[in-house]
């Protein structure tokens, strides 16, 4: 019977306000909340006055949202009661604009505009997931090459791909500064949310300390060493989707976790802290398509890419087309990440550094992808 009245009170509401005009709302979402191309979007929002006109609304889910706002800034619950749904979906259905990243928001009428700005690139397959984006007027992306490839991923026209950039990227410029820094960014092998990949992979006994090749604390003890010895940090940020129940990864003298209390604490954010770092260990996460706008040396750690690409999924066929596509030094073993570091702290020229990539992937990010996608809002739909 509740269910039945929820479906009858948002039908209800779709019908009414299908007969209203909009109002001047802005819809913003990213998680978490404050976060991600849809912020740096809602910034330049901010920076040109455009809440004078406009009501901007960020989405939040679970509990309330206490901190002080500017100027007709507010916030909605998603999730909650029956009644706090409603006034969501009221709310949602009477906004004019609709600006997502992170998870999709789909229109209640078709005249709305929504524009979705991505949250990452494909480099595990989330197919299933992708094509549920729903009908949007524009998908930004960071170069032509994505038209086609997005257009397959999202299953939409390419007429509403738009090469304007990733607005969350427009920080990534190198900064100097006074120690070497290496961030080691690893994606979700069993993702907390999933049950069944115990069937498949022992993460807690194949990485205790959710790290590859470091299977124990003196190897950690030994990596820990070399930075100090080298007068160097290791700031390790693993995927927050990542089941950590087990994970007995603790910070030393010179590696330190760089979590999410770590960066509110540094009074930044995760990529205006890459912007100081002079290389990037990651694996199968989206990260290394952003890392190449820092034209630094990439490692990949690709121990478990068949098990990987059976279990989560990888867009490519097999370990040749990976390494074909995603250029980078390839970390096999313990040794080949002794190895990385080492040429780090030397400054080897021959450390892999990715301009080619970075071209084919990244050519329309320029720092002021921003500003492009307000621009292109403002000229098309009359802002």
């Amino acid at each position: 019977m509740r269910e039945k009245l929820s479906v009858f009170c948002f039908n209800l509401i779709k019908f009414i306000t299908a007969l209203l005009p909009f109002k001047n709302n802005i819809i913003f979402e990213s998680n978490p909340i404050f976060a991600d191309n849809a912020f740096a979007v809602y910034k330049e929002f901010l920076k040109r006055g455009y809440n004078k006109k406009y009501k901007l609304i960020w989405l939040i889910n679970g509990n309330n949202y206490s901190d002080t706002l500017p100027y007709n800034v507010s916030v909605v619950k998603r999730d909650g009661s029956l009644s706090e749904k409603l006034i969501y979906y009221w709310i949602l259905s009477r906004s004019k604009f609709i600006i997502d990243s992170n998870n999709f928001v789909k229109k209640v009428h078709r005249r709305q505009i929504r524009i979705h700005l991505k949250h990452g690139l494909p480099i595990k397959d989330a197919s299933q997931y992708t094509k549920t984006i729903g009908e949007l007027d524009v998908l930004c992306v960071p170069s032509d090459y994505w038209i086609n490839v997005s257009a397959k991923e999202h299953n939409v026209d390419p007429s509403v791909i738009k090469p304007l950039g990733f607005p969350r990227n427009d920080v990534l410029v190198p900064h100097p500064h006074e120690f070497k820094t290496i961030m080691w960014m690893p994606t979700f092998r069993k993702n907390s949310l999933d049950t069944e990949s115990d069937i498949h992979f022992d993460f807690n006994s194949i990485m205790p300390l959710g790290l590859p090749f470091i299977s124990n604390i003196e190897s950690l003890q030994k990596i820990n060493e070399l930075f100090k010895t080298n007068n160097a940090y290791l700031l390790v940020r693993l995927h927050p989707a990542q089941d950590l129940s087990g994970i007995s990864l603790s910070e030393m003298s010179n590696v330190k976790i760089c979590n999410d209390e770590f960066i509110k604490s540094h009074n930044t954010s995760l990529y205006k802290i890459l912007t100081y770092t002079d290389a990037l260990i990651s694996d199968y996460s989206s990260i290394y398509y952003d890392y190449l706008l820092l034209n630094k040396p990439i490692a990949l750690a690709t121990f478990d890419f068949e098990h990987y690409k059976n279990h989560n999924g990888i867009i490519v066929k097999n370990y040749d087309e990976f390494k074909k596509a995603f250029p980078s030094v390839f970390v096999e073993s313990f040794d080949d990440l002794i190895a990385f570091f080492t040429d780090i702290f030397n400054d080897n020229p021959d450390a892999y550094k990715c301009a080619e990539a970075k071209e084919r992937y990244m050519k329309d990010c320029d720092s002021h992808s921003a500003e492009k996608i307000v621009d292109y809002i403002a000229n098309n739909y009359k802002l």
